[in-house]
C-alpha cells in the first residue's frame, strides 16, 4: 500500500492534460493572446499590456471561468518576462516552443513568409492545442538551481564583457604605446598591468619615472627576477616613440584610462557574482557530485550543475542530453546519402559550460587526456576532441547525477576494464594492487 508521501509524489509527476489552451505572442509592451476553451464556437482574441497587472487580471479572469481546467500556454520562449510571470499560477501549463518550429509550422502554411503577432499567436494555440503530445510542457526547476542558472549566466557576461574591454584596451595600446604590452605582457586583466597603466599613462610619464620606483613596482608585484627587471630598465631607455602627435597620445591616452576604469568595474562585478555563486552552490542539493569532477574547480561546478538542474524526471537518458547540448552531432539520411555534421540548433551557454569543462578535464584526467590524444592521432580537430571528450563526461555525469552518487574514477575505469577498452590500458596497471577488476 502506499504512503501518503508517495501518492502525493504520483500525483505531483502525473502528466497534466490542459482543456483550455493559448497561444501567447509577446512583445515588449503589448501581448496578443488566442484562446481556445472547450465548447467554444472560435478561437478568441485578446491583447494584453505587458504589466503585472493586466496579466494578473487576464489569467485570473479566464481561471475563473474554467476553474476546474488546466490552462495550457505556448509561447516562444523558455524564459523571460512573461515566463517569470506565468511560473507564479499552478493553474498554467507552459509550453516553450522553439522560434525555428514556430517559424518552420508558419511556412507549411504561408509560403510567402508573411508575419503577424495575431497570426503567430493562432499557431502556437493550433500547436498546443493538436500537437501538444509533442510539446515538453516546462518543469520549473528549483529556487536554489534557478538562482544557480542565472547567476552563472551573468557571472559569464560579465566575463565576456572584460574580454571586450581587454581586447579594446590592448588595441588602444598598440596604437599609441606599444612598450606597455612588452613590460606588462599580455594578463592586462592582473594587478600589476593596470596600476602600471594608472601610473605611467604614456611613453613620457614612464621616461621620467626613476629606476628605483619602477624596480619597487615590480617588487611590490612579485616580479622580483633581477634579470628580467633589468631587460625593463633597458627597454624603457632604448624605446622610440610610436608618436609625438599630442591629437593622438591625448585622445587614445583617455580612452585608456576609460577602459581601466570599465574593466575594475566589470572586474568587482564578476567577484561579487562569484562570493554569490559559492555562497548559492553551496545550498545546491547536488553539489557533491559537481565539485568532485576533476578540473571543475569553483567556477566549471556550479556551471555544470546548473546545466542538470535537480529534476530527475526531465531527462530519462544520457542521450538526451547530449543531443539539447549539441555534444552529439546531426544524422541525416535520404536513400543511400548519409551525412553527419555539427548541431547547430543548441543553448548556447549549457554547450560552452561543458566543453570548457570537457577541455579542463583534459588537465586533471588522464583517460580523458588519452582519449583526447587519440582522436588528434585519428584527424579529428581540436574542437572535434574535445566535444567526444564531453559526449563521454555527460553519459557519465548523467549516470552519477541519476544515482546522486559522486564521480569515481577507479570505479569507471575498472568498468572499463571488464569491457575490455584497450585505449585506456596503461591506467588499469595502477587498480590492480588495490581493488582488482571482478
Amino acid at each position: 500500500m502506499q504512503s501518503n508521501s508517495e501518492s502525493n509524489k504520483a500525483i505531483e509527476n502525473a502528466p497534466v492534460k490542459p482543456v483550455v489552451w493559448i497561444g501567447l505572442d509577446w512583445a515588449d509592451k503589448e501581448h496578443c493572446l488566442v484562446v481556445q476553451a472547450p465548447n467554444a464556437g472560435a478561437l478568441s482574441r485578446h491583447f494584453v499590456d505587458q504589466k503585472p497587472a493586466s496579466l494578473d487580471a487576464f489569467f485570473l479572469k479566464l481561471h475563473t471561468e474554467h476553474s476546474q481546467a488546466q490552462l495550457g500556454v505556448c509561447i516562444e520562449q523558455a524564459r523571460g518576462p512573461v515566463i517569470y510571470a506565468l511560473m507564479k499560477y499552478d493553474f498554467v501549463v507552459i509550453y516553450p516552443v522553439n522560434p525555428r518550429s514556430l517559424a518552420d509550422f508558419r511556412r507549411a502554411f504561408t509560403i510567402s513568409g508573411a508575419k503577424s503577432d495575431p497570426r503567430d499567436a493562432d499557431l502556437l494555440c493550433e500547436l498546443g492545442a493538436k500537437h501538444h503530445d509533442r510539446l515538453r510542457p516546462l518543469q520549473p526547476e528549483d529556487a536554489i538551481t534557478r538562482q544557480l542558472r542565472l547567476e552563472v549566466e551573468a557571472r559569464r557576461g560579465f566575463v565576456d564583457e572584460r574580454t571586450a574591454c581587454m581586447n579594446q584596451l590592448t588595441s588602444t595600446l598598440k596604437s599609441y604605446y606599444p612598450l606597455a604590452l612588452d613590460l606588462v605582457g599580455e594578463q592586462l586583466e592582473g594587478p600589476m598591468a593596470l596600476e602600471f597603466l594608472r601610473r605611467w599613462p604614456n611613453l613620457a610619464s614612464l621616461r621620467r619615472a626613476k629606476p628605483s620606483a619602477l624596480r619597487a613596482f615590480f617588487y611590490k608585484h612579485n616580479s622580483r627576477s633581477e634579470e628580467k627587471i633589468q631587460q625593463r630598465l633597458d627597454a624603457i631607455k632604448s624605446a622610440a616613440s610610436l608618436t609625438d602627435d599630442p591629437a593622438i597620445l591625448n585622445a587614445l591616452e583617455l580612452k585608456m584610462q576609460c577602459l581601466l576604469r570599465q574593466i575594475a568595474a566589470v572586474q568587482a562585478s564578476i567577484a561579487q557574482f562569484d562570493a554569490r555563486i559559492s555562497n548559492t552552490f553551496q545550498q545546491y542539493s547536488h553539489r557533491t557530485i559537481f565539485e568532485t569532477l576533476p578540473g571543475a574547480g569553483a567556477v566549471l561546478a556550479p556551471r555544470v550543475a546548473a546545466f542538470f538542474g535537480t529534476r530527475r524526471e526531465n531527462w530519462t537518458e544520457a542521450g538526451q542530453l547530449q543531443c539539447w547540448s549539441g555534444v552529439a552531432p546531426v544524422r541525416k539520411q535520404s536513400g543511400k546519402t548519409q551525412t553527419v555534421h555539427f548541431r547547430r540548433a543548441r543553448p548556447i551557454f549549457l554547450h560552452q559550460s561543458i566543453i570548457e569543462f570537457a577541455k579542463c578535464s583534459i588537465r586533471f584526467c588522464d583517460w580523458a587526456r588519452l582519449l583526447y590524444e587519440d582522436q588528434l592521432s585519428n584527424g579529428k580537430s581540436k574542437f572535434a576532441a574535445i566535444r567526444m571528450v564531453a559526449f563521454k563526461w555527460l553519459r557519465i555525469i548523467f549516470r552519477c547525477w541519476k544515482e546522486n552518487t559522486p564521480y569515481d574514477e577507479a570505479r569507471y575505469l575498472r568498468s572499463l576494464q571488464r569491457r575490455g577498452v584497450t585505449l585506456y590500458e596503461s591506467l588499469y596497471a595502477a587498480l590492480l594492487p588495490h581493488q582488482p577488476a571482478a
